[in-house]
């Protein structure tokens, strides 16, 4: 398996620039015929090169800075200001180098003529498509403005089911550090203590002695850096596996009972957004397809899922199409044959994801409430530990004293 860098033709005429993982030329070449009208040119791209790539080409705002950007740009136009304007502004208020420089160059382009999405191309490896295929059928329609409106809502959305997941796991986080703090504390200030009275660490207690070894501050970095290099070790195998690795791992994955469904609901809500924002704006099916399966993280869905453009280009049905993915939920394909027989496919998306954003959020919720006494419990049984590790020296030596 090996990268290929291409550059390819979309179903409207613009240019695109990226890379795809394939095992040979002629298989990457076959999989950007159903994915592009026409390909200008590929070539094979070393490992090293794509992730130097990877590294400089990072995305030029983050999920909630696009949101704030884009509600700004709706609510300037809904004043009245013009796009030249608005530009000119966001380029003067911009703080951040990179970021001063694009909205400078899209200003420049613009200035020359060009369309604000055709000014986008030249970023498009830094900017997520589904900006660039909604602002080109608002320009078409004239509806720029609730355009970007409907972009401020759908990254405003992907942001908060982002946020609610990280802030499941701080609180939980924040007590596994604050527990490790106290084992550091006491065993490298308070158990050392008990050295002098003993004389030496052999004749204390087993669980006194376990606990100065944990507590001890070499082994503890010894410990989480052989925790660091085994999840760097996974991490670089799986980036350099081939592609029939990943798609097979993370199928495992995807199976798993409670975990997989939750993965494959989140996957489905981001697609679902970005099917019902593209539709919603005019944009076609099969072109809103190829755009919304780039918001798919999961290898397994997305190779099954790119394979289903030629069969939207034939006219399929694509709850028909939908059927030969395994891991899909019944109810996903249900939704969408509904849609397409009653001619509101975009409003049927946008009712899969809000339905699965609420089955998600209920189930976190769910898990927030589990978590909570299962952290205690799982708290609880270091802070025991360290308490009779502490204790059983002082009554070794009360008991030693009544003796003697």
């Amino acid at each position: 398996m090996a990268f290929f860098r291409f550059i390819a033709l979309d179903a409207t005429g613009n240019k695109e620039t990226s890379t795809i993982y394939a095992n040979n030329k002629n298989e990457a070449f076959q999989i950007l015929q159903k994915m592009y009208k026409e390909i200008i040119s590929i070539k094979e791209e070393s490992y090293v090169l794509n992730l130097l790539r990877s590294f400089q080409k990072q995305q030029l705002f983050n999920k909630d800075e696009l949101a704030s950007t884009c509600r700004q740009i709706s609510n300037y136009l809904k004043s009245g200001m013009s796009m030249n304007s608005i530009i000119q502004l966001l380029a003067w208020e911009e703080n951040n180098k990179k970021r001063k420089n694009f909205w400078l160059q899209v200003q420049s382009d613009f200035q020359e003529g060009l369309e604000f999405s055709q000014c986008l191309l030249p970023w498009q490896e830094r900017l997520p498509a589904i900006i660039i295929a909604v602002l080109q059928a608002a320009e078409i329609t004239g509806e720029v403005q609730s355009s970007f409106k409907n972009l401020f809502t759908y990254f405003e959305r992907i942001s908060r089911e982002r946020n609610e997941y990280l802030n499941l796991f701080i609180y939980p986080a924040l007590l596994i550090i604050l527990v490790l703090f106290v084992i550091l504390f006491l065993s490298n200030f308070v158990l050392p203590s008990f050295l002098t009275l003993y004389g030496e660490e052999r004749i204390l207690p087993k669980a006194t002695r376990l606990l100065l070894l944990f507590g001890n501050i070499k082994t503890l970095i010894f410990i989480l850096v052989l925790i660091i290099l085994f999840f760097l070790v996974f991490a670089l195998i799986y980036t350099y596996s081939n592609l029939r690795l990943k798609v097979a791992i993370n199928l495992k994955v995807l199976q798993l009972p409670f975990l997989g469904k939750h993965l494959i609901k989140q996957e489905l809500i981001n697609l679902s957004f970005s099917l019902s924002l593209l539709l919603a704006c005019g944009v076609d099916l099969v072109k809103a397809w190829t755009y919304a399966i780039k918001s798919i993280a999961s290898p397994y869905l997305r190779s099954n899922m790119e394979q289903f453009t030629i069969d939207l280009e034939k006219g399929v049905d694509l709850h028909l199409v939908l059927m030969r993915c395994k891991v899909l939920p019944k109810s996903f394909t249900e939704y969408v044959k509904h849609g397409e027989r009653g001619n509101f496919l975009g409003e049927a998306f946008n009712l899969i994801a809000e339905n699965y954003s609420e089955e998600c959020r209920f189930e976190a919720n769910k898990l927030r409430r589990f978590m909570e006494p299962a952290l205690t419990v799982i708290i609880a049984l270091p802070i025991v530990f360290i308490a009779y590790a502490i204790l059983l020296p002082i009554m070794a030596q009360w008991e030693f004293n009544q003796i003697f």
